[in-house]
């Protein structure tokens, strides 16, 4: 790196370096490298969070998360949601497990799990009321 260059003009520098690929060539590498590294996983909807857990060097469990959300705004919220979802259940993990990898895992998931179930039941009920308004519009 040059005396007068910022570390951001050289990872700007990198970045330029890698492939810019197509969104199908992008659905098939990440294919390929979900079914590397995750044997179990079929296809996966996008866009979603991948969780995972390493113990001894090797992936030892995970939870895809898929985003449900299409617009930005909404989608950057769905995000929030989910991390804040994940941040609690290792803030609710007691002392006790700290060290225990799958009690830490389980707890993330715990949270993940209870907020997608909310999130499901908005989203059924939002679907209910707009159908339900579609159906009130024939009555006259």
């Amino acid at each position: 790196m040059r005396a007068n260059s910022s570390p951001y003009q050289t990872m700007r520098i990198q970045l330029h370096s890698h492939k810019v690929y197509s969104k199908e060539e992008l659905a098939r590498e990440n294919q390929k490298l979900i079914e590397k590294f995750f044997e179990d996983v079929a296809d996966i909807n996008y866009p979603s969070l991948l969780f995972f857990q390493i113990d001894d060097e090797k992936i030892s469990d995970h939870l895809i998360v898929e985003l449900r959300e299409k617009k930005a705004e909404e989608t950057y919220l769905e995000l929030k949601e989910i991390i804040d979802a994940a941040a609690t259940g290792l803030k609710r993990l007691d002392r006790a497990n700290k060290e225990n990898r799958q009690a830490t895992f389980d707890q993330v998931v715990g949270e993940l799990t209870k907020m997608q179930n909310k999130y499901t039941l908005i989203r059924l009920a939002k679907k209910f009321l707009s159908a339900k308004e579609f159906l009130d519009s024939f009555k006259d």
